[in-house]
């Protein structure tokens, strides 16, 4: 979603994507896309990487402790892209506010 041009991108999977899309569409003035993954292994490393060409950074929501996605995005970018983690693990769903938040 809005992946083109972006300067963050989304990297959202499950639930977690409709908190990612409206987090996107409400982050003014400034350019973020949503990449949302049908599944996870294997791993879709070209998606991730023609997705991500013009991002500066990437942010994974996650509603997990260790972050299991974002491991896998760091893997493919190391250092080259910050990997920004925004994780849930307490039993309730990841708001737009919490990503917004990530975003700043």
């Amino acid at each position: 979603f809005d992946t083109e041009g972006c300067d963050t991108l989304i990297v959202a999977c499950g639930a977690v994507t409709r908190a990612a899309r409206a987090a996107a569409q409400r982050a003014e003035g400034r350019r973020v896309g949503v990449l949302q993954l049908q599944t996870i292994w294997p791993f879709p490393e070209q998606a991730l990487l023609e997705a991500a060409r013009t991002a500066e950074r990437i942010l994974v929501p996650e509603m997990n402790y260790a972050g299991q996605l974002a491991g896998e995005v760091y893997k493919l970018f190391g250092p080259e892209k910050p990997v920004i983690r925004v994780n849930r693990y307490n039993g309730s769903v990841i708001t737009p506010a919490d990503i917004l938040r990530a975003l700043d």
